[in-house]
């Protein structure tokens, strides 16, 4: 097992006394395993750059994705609207103290989990340095339920989902026809080459990593039952999530007047050389997340690069457009 211990500079550092070559412990089994816990839609699968593939998802894509190879990323609803694993992403985008609000977020959202009687979770160290929670289920389940305990929690601490500083995985109650919902990216990629220092499972009362064999070990046999997950929303009041379901569909509302101020105001003191791009892909996801239709991104972009002096508008027009486009192929089955 690799241990770490904690450093001012990321918070965890590799204790040498106790380091095992996991390269040499890729069998078979573990992989399968991996996969098990991680089981979703197998008719596709997630890049890391937002993209959805279609075809049959085998072991040897999990095998990749723990050798460093190609990042996978995991469509957790199935046809029948159930699930067997959910994760809460607490990202803050907009907020300065990131890493702090998702560490103390992550640790208050355990926490009450716990109390309504889930105790088997898992807290992983995002990509971003940002937080993860995971649960995995004995049998399917269904993705509204796991929601809408997620959410009720969520909101008893004042982090409502629309609010755009978490998000939860399963995104959608059920499918429509034809579409496959959001992915979400697996942790320990690389873990079988020797990297670790983001996307692995964290003992967040002691710290230490836990090593990707010791996880699926304790995961496997650690999973959260029906009738658990039945008890835990016993109480809870019975609601539709519109705001993310609508995610599917494609964006059409329209932006009013009020938002795109705020919008504006927000931006333009940000809006530099070298930001511009990142900015204005940032802003037309969000957007499309929130249902707004692809032209008013475009004139609310159209409005900014003017007020900013930023002469390539039509540069940024191609990246809404490429945003637009890549959140539809993310949502939809090609």
């Amino acid at each position: 097992m690799r241990t770490f211990i904690k450093t001012e500079k990321n918070g965890f550092k590799e204790n040498g006394n106790n380091v095992v070559d996991s390269k040499k412990r890729c069998k078979k089994d573990l992989v399968q395993v991996f996969r098990d816990l991680f089981s979703g839609r197998e008719d596709c699968w997630g890049k890391i750059e937002g993209r959805c593939v279609r075809g049959e998802l085998n072991d040897s894509h999990y095998k990749k994705h723990l050798e460093g190879l190609e990042s996978l990323g995991i469509y957790p609803v199935l046809d029948d609207g159930t699930c067997n694993f959910a994760v809460i992403d607490f990202d803050f985008k907009s907020d300065k103290d990131r890493e702090g609000k998702a560490r103390a977020s992550s640790k208050e959202f355990v926490q009450r989990l716990k109390a309504k009687g889930v105790e088997q979770c898992w807290v992983e160290i995002s990509k971003s340095n940002l937080r993860h929670v995971c649960i995995f289920f004995e049998e399917p389940v269904a993705a509204k339920d796991v929601r809408s305990l997620f959410k009720h929690i969520l909101e008893e601490m004042g982090l409502p989902i629309r609010n755009g500083c978490v998000e939860i995985f399963p995104k959608q109650d059920s499918l429509e026809e034809g579409m496959v919902g959001n992915y979400i990216n697996l942790p320990y990629f690389g873990v079988l080459v020797g990297s670790q220092d983001t996307r692995i499972m964290f003992d967040m009362d002691t710290g230490e990593i836990i090593s990707l064999e010791d996880f699926i070990e304790q995961a496997s046999t650690n999973r959260v039952s029906s009738e658990q997950l039945e008890k835990a929303l016993e109480g809870l009041p019975s609601s539709v999530d519109v705001e993310e379901t609508k995610y599917i569909k494609v964006p059409t509302a329209r932006l009013s007047a009020h938002q795109e101020k705020m919008i504006i105001e927000n931006l333009v003191p940000y809006w530099n050389e070298g930001s511009r791009q990142d900015l204005t892909m940032y802003i037309s996801g969000y957007l499309a997340k929130q249902g707004i239709d692809r032209e008013d991104t475009m004139n609310l972009i159209s409005v900014i690069t003017g007020l900013c002096g930023d002469g390539d508008i039509k540069e940024r027009h191609t990246c809404v457009k490429a945003t637009y486009d890549g959140y539809r192929r993310n949502c939809q089955a090609p």
